[in-house]
């Protein structure tokens, strides 16, 4: 009887971790939001997520499972977070719409806690080539109905023109919002963050295999890998968010990758034209520096067509190429872009930094000294007004940057950085390896923190789950690749045997 239970509950753990990843695309489940009382983020994958920390990864920690030395600094910004947060309470905090500190910052690790699973599972559980193979070819399969539910929504924009009844419904039954005019959300909460999850997770691996002409599929049309058509749809669906943080970032992702290889192309044509002088192998400065810049400026004219091509159906981009909409203030020019809200919400968290540099006001607190740290043209904002006067919820820096800064300081803010430059250097060190599918990953990983870079100064809750899933996925990818290296390294005792299941 025993016996039994365990092989369920081992043929559970897989179909868990299938689940996990197929429910990434739904941000905001009502019934989950309802339960965890969350007023926006709930993501549905948080479900499969808690039987798979219970059941898989306690019991695999305490039979001997390693977490991955490249979290090494994430542990060290949890203490740093502990410490900034313990040190809160001796802080002049001013009080806001009878909200409690302790109650904020409990809310504030409950939800890094879900992020933190998150990365812990991803990093652990996809403990072979194998493993990472079927989470890609899942990862595929929610990407394509983002995509295909996105036009959908789309082609009810821009084709008839308007949203049978039906389709409000099931949006409603997935979603705390339902659709946005002429722009699509796909299963997330606004199309903010439908960008950011194609940004963090899909996008980059589409990308990166597509560079490296990899694929988890068999399937090929014409030559065409399923990862190639997912690319070019989602970059579609990208553009037809209209976010324009993601579409920034998206185009940052790509001008890294097409710096990558001009600078490749520009050290060539430099070698070649120099072929025949005295000194083959030196090129000149002017041709290094000369033959990047004309690239540069080819792109860079590329980009900015791409951004006026979406300002044609987007009058928030149009205000970019309308002269009228120049101010000398910086907040009235934000303004005009339909863009100062944000800038204020950074501009109070950076204020609240500049005031506690070190460890900042504690996890959560930032919100308690809005009134007094933010910028005066704020007050002049209908959104400003409805966050402080109306709206039940204590208002956030809108900012993953300037939430670090203004919350955990210098230091924890430092930590958070060395551990993204440590998966950084783990996502070159997969690159230079011979496994297709783990260099993908690298090439996918370093893709991710490039648009994250950008994407940051969109999103600050730390329970949506992509930047921790994706940067799982290039940890647990480092892991595989180093046991694979080093063959006489006994493998890890796991409750799961990979033959079970889809693993």
């Amino acid at each position: 009887m025993v016996e039994r239970f365990q092989r369920l509950m081992g043929a559970s753990f897989p179909l868990a971790w299938a689940a996990l990843v197929l429910l990434l695309p739904i941000t905001s489940l009502p019934l989950l939001a309802k339960a965890m009382h969350a007023e926006t983020v709930a993501p549905a994958s948080a479900i499969p997520l808690l039987w798979l920390a219970l059941l898989w990864f306690i019991p695999y920690v305490l039979r001997g499972g390693k977490i991955p030395r490249l979290a090494l600094p994430l542990v060290a910004l949890i203490l740093v977070m502990v410490i900034a947060s313990a040190q809160a309470f001796f802080l002049n905090i001013p009080p806001f719409k009878n909200t409690s500190v302790f109650s904020r910052e409990l809310q504030s690790f409950l939800t890094l806690a879900v992020g933190i699973s998150f990365y812990l599972v991803a990093s652990t559980w996809p403990n072979t080539s194998r493993r990472l193979q079927v989470t890609l070819q899942l990862i595929n399969i929610s990407g394509l109905a983002i995509i295909l539910w996105s036009l959908i929504q789309a082609y009810m924009w821009f084709g008839i023109g308007q949203v049978p009844h039906t389709l409000f419904v099931f949006q409603r039954q997935i979603s705390l919002t339902s659709f946005f005019p002429r722009r699509v959300n796909g299963f997330a909460y606004e199309p903010s963050w439908l960008a950011h999850q194609l940004n963090i997770l899909y996008l980059p691996i589409w990308l990166a295999a597509s560079v490296r002409r990899t694929s988890v599929h068999r399937f090929r049309l014409l030559g065409i890998t399923l990862e190639n058509m997912l690319l070019g749809l989602g970059a579609i669906v990208m553009f037809l968010s209209f976010s324009r943080v993601g579409l920034l970032a998206f185009l940052l992702g790509v001008a890294y990758l097409v710096l990558r290889s001009n600078l490749a192309l520009a050290k060539k044509l430099g070698e070649r034209l120099t072929r025949r002088s005295a000194e083959p192998r030196r090129v000149p400065f002017g041709l290094r520096i000369g033959i990047p810049l004309v690239f540069f400026l080819v792109y860079a004219a590329g980009a900015l067509g791409i951004v006026y091509g979406a300002s044609r159906y987007d009058s928030r981009l149009a205000r970019l190429f309308d002269p009228t909409q120049i101010s000398t203030n910086v907040y009235k020019y934000a303004n005009n872009l339909a863009f100062a809200e944000r800038l204020v919400y950074w501009g109070a968290g950076w204020e609240i930094f500049n005031d506690h540099p070190f460890l900042g006001v504690g996890l959560g607190n930032a919100g308690f000294f809005f009134q007094d740290k933010m910028p005066g043209y704020g007050w002049s904002l209908t959104e400003v007004n409805t966050l402080m006067y109306r709206s039940p919820v204590v208002p956030n820096t809108k900012s993953l940057w300037s939430r670090l800064a203004a919350e955990t300081g210098i230091i924890g803010l430092a930590f958070w950085l060395v551990w993204l430059y440590v998966l950084w250097q783990a996502g070159r060190y997969l690159e230079s390896g011979r496994k297709p599918l783990l260099a993908t990953l690298g090439l996918a990983g370093a893709l991710v923190l490039v648009n994250l870079l950008v994407e940051g100064f969109s999103i600050d809750s730390f329970a949506l789950p992509y930047i921790w899933f994706s940067l799982g996925l290039v940890s647990a990818a480092s892991r595989v690749m180093s046991r694979e290296n080093n063959p006489g390294v006994a493998r890890e005792n796991l409750p799961v045997p990979d033959k079970e299941g889809i693993s």
